[in-house]
């Protein structure tokens, strides 16, 4: 009698252990390994609010909503403000400029438009294959540009930046962490690969044609064509620079609108780029 007294106590007191180790979250057997939500847990919230949704919402000159950064998304933001668009140090820069920078803009210009060339006709062979990364051949050709860091930087911001206004979600941004392992971007999927290749050729191009002269205004000029011979173009998942339920872009005239201020600023940003570099390089020379 004893005996069976004893077996149900030492059964009870089994099945509350049991019991508590089901339902009970602090008594749950500690894991071999740490699962990506409970890292996601662990890791700070971000400590940045996101402040932009179009590049327009940037007052900074040649200002950029960057995406993709870890912000802290509040409303529709979800991009943040890109601190490279501040106005150069001198308000007149390329006045004050000696014929040796001058000669050194010209220079960074065309490296530039090499790496912005040669990242464009990467994600060109993407969307001819209907989606994917870009060629890594054309990549490492505009890694191979004779930059600074800070120049690669830029010209992967002006593409991504680019791509987001004219392809939209049929483009994925690169997320920070994603950056760092040396991950680029890449083509979703496009509604039609023709059309697709046509209006980021046409920004290619506008691109290419600003950096060359000096002059923003020439990229409207592929991107005017393009829309002539397509009115219809939309991209398969939208983009912030089409209609898709926000006031601001109601129609393809504001759409189009968005795509040449996006492209504009990132053309300044480009050109405040080269006479940082052609400064340093003269910097470095003396």
């Amino acid at each position: 009698m004893q005996l069976t007294k004893l077996t149900a106590v030492v059964l009870f007191a089994c099945g509350l252990g049991v019991a508590g180790l089901a339902f009970s979250p602090h008594l749950a057997a500690p894991s071999t390994g740490t699962s990506s939500l409970s890292l996601a847990a662990a890791a700070p919230p971000p400590t940045v609010l996101c402040n932009c949704y179009f590049s327009s919402d940037c007052r900074l000159r040649n200002g950029l909503c960057q995406y993709g950064t870890g912000c802290l998304t509040q409303g529709k933001n979800d991009g943040a403000c890109s601190v490279v668009g501040a106005p150069p140090p001198s308000a007149n820069l390329s006045a004050a400029m000696s014929n040796e920078e001058k000669s050194r803009v010209v220079a960074e210009r065309l490296a530039l438009s090499s790496a912005v060339d040669s990242y464009f006709q990467g994600f060109l062979k993407a969307i001819e294959n209907g989606g994917g990364h870009p060629d890594p051949k054309l990549v490492q050709a505009a890694l191979d540009t004779h930059l600074s860091k800070d120049g690669h930087d830029r010209v992967e911001l002006g593409v991504w930046e680019s791509l987001d206004a004219v392809v939209g979600w049929d483009f994925n941004y690169p997320l920070t962490f994603q950056r760092a392992e040396g991950f680029v971007g890449n083509i979703r999927e496009v509604d039609g690969v023709v059309a697709a290749a046509g209006i980021v050729d046409a920004a290619r191009r506008g691109l290419l044609d600003a950096l060359k002269t000096g002059d923003d205004s020439r990229i409207a000029v592929p991107l005017r064509a393009f829309w002539s011979k397509n009115p219809n173009y939309v991209p398969r998942h939208l983009g912030r620079c089409y209609p898709h339920g926000h006031a601001e872009i109601t129609d393809m005239k504001a759409g189009l609108a968005c795509q040449i201020d996006v492209l504009q600023r990132v053309a300044g940003m480009l050109g405040d780029t080269a006479e940082a570099e052609a400064r340093a390089e003269t910097l470095r020379a003396h």
